[in-house]
């Protein structure tokens, strides 16, 4: 089942506009103590397939309005045995990011050429991810480049890469930076765009240890990771970790992002790359290869790059997306709609909460703070309902709490 989002809004009738999602700035988050661990892989394939279709022209959204004059980031790269004519093609995709991307940190990459086995272009890990620094959610992983943007502090040492990426030098790569690229070569613009996109924080930890699904890095969940739900939306960090109940939702092929930036932008939640069969560095960590075909405007973020394709957009997803894990002004918040408001004593609820699993604290007061309703183990979605038939009309009280965050809604009863 494809999430429709924008069905649900019109249906409801309860939320108007684009979502903003704040970053939570707690100072209490200073108490946690700042630990850091290796980032995970992420492997690009190469199809066979020739798919001559050429995106070469920015497709709208994106974390600035438009293109700007002087970049709003700096990108540093380093190379390691990248042929001469290749980092013409590099330095431009690295060009499109600087515009988009907003941090006072500079970014640093190193790129290595090199013999990759199999149909694999290119991988990518972010060296490190962070978590307990200041301005990040609590028990969260980072990205270090992300985290630094957060934290607006160099992290990991001026002497470190921020980003790894390798490209395999056994492929025909187009070096061209025009977008016009021949069949049976792969575009080397699109490909470093895409693995870029992972090394900042489009990346997943699934994955299937022993026949069990596995979320968690070190015990705690990664930012990215944070947003999957299936197509009930019931979030993956619910489900037992490690268990066979995760291994099933990672090859269910109904696995979702809840962003609400491209939900507002698309009128739908992602879909995310979860196959049958699991496909290590691949499956959990990109945009769905049949929804996002070559052509799509949003293809860039899907897990296969055709022979003759080229994608030089960022698309709407991915910039969506970045912004809702910490990249834009504003991130990820609490929000919590009631509908219908006013009632006659049936309301249903749609909760989300940025780090909880489903379950969080629910009550109801009235206004001198008689608790009427509470319930620790009310689901964030989907929706809830609340009864209050058997109470008289006025106004109540709705408090939500989870993940060091709070809510209060107003609730008017009408009979």
């Amino acid at each position: 089942m494809k999430l429709k989002a924008g069905v649900i809004l019109n249906q409801h009738q309860f939320i108007s506009g684009r979502y903003f999602l704040l970053l939570f700035l707690f100072f209490s988050f200073a108490s946690y103590a700042q630990e850091s661990a290796p980032g995970k892989l992420i492997i690009c394939y190469g199809s066979d397939t020739n798919t001559p279709v050429h995106l070469a022209k920015r497709q709208g959204g994106g974390l600035q309005p438009e293109m700007t004059h002087a970049a709003a980031s700096t990108i540093e790269i380093t190379y390691d045995g990248v042929p001469s004519n290749a980092q013409a093609a590099i330095q431009f995709a690295i060009n499109i990011w600087q515009n988009e991307l907003h941090s006072a940190v500079p970014i640093r990459i190193n790129a290595i050429w090199t013999s990759l086995a199999g149909n694999s272009l290119a991988t990518t890990r972010p060296t490190k991810i962070y978590r307990g620094f200041d301005g990040a959610l609590p028990d969260i992983w980072y990205p270090v480049s992300l985290a630094e943007k957060i934290s607006g502090q160099d992290l990991n040492g001026t002497s470190e890469s921020d980003i790894e990426i390798t490209i395999n030098s056994n492929k025909s790569w187009y070096l061209g930076t025009d977008g016009n690229t021949p069949g049976g070569n792969v575009d080397l613009v699109s490909v470093v765009l895409h693995e870029i996109a992972h090394g900042l924080g489009f990346t997943s930890s699934a994955a299937i240890t022993d026949n069990q699904g596995e979320l968690r890095d070190e015990k705690y969940l990664g930012i990215f990771d944070v947003l999957l739900e299936n197509d009930e939306r019931t979030r993956l960090s619910s489900f037992a970790d490690p268990s066979n109940d995760l291994k099933v939702q990672f090859t269910s092929d109904k696995i979702y992002l809840y962003s609400p930036s491209a939900m507002t932008s698309t009128g739908e939640y992602p879909k995310i790359f979860a196959p049958s069969t699991f496909i290590v560095g691949s499956s959990m960590a990109h945009l769905d290869e049949t929804t996002y075909p070559p052509g799509n405007a949003d293809a860039l973020m899907s897990p296969y790059f055709g022979l003759g394709e080229s994608v030089h957009s960022l698309g709407i997803i991915l910039p969506d997306v970045l912004t809702d894990i910490g990249w834009g002004d504003e991130s990820l918040k609490p929000t919590a709609e009631i509908f219908p408001n006013p009632s006659d004593g049936i309301f249903k609820t749609e909760i989300h909460m940025p780090v909880t699993t489903n379950a969080v604290d629910v009550a109801v007061t009235d206004l001198t703070g008689k608790e009427l309703i509470h319930s620790a183990t009310f689901i964030q979605s989907p929706y809830n309902t609340i009864d209050l038939s058997s109470y008289s009309s006025g106004i109540y009280l709705l408090t939500i709490k989870g993940a060091k965050a709070k809510i209060v809604k107003k609730i008017v009863l009408v009979k």
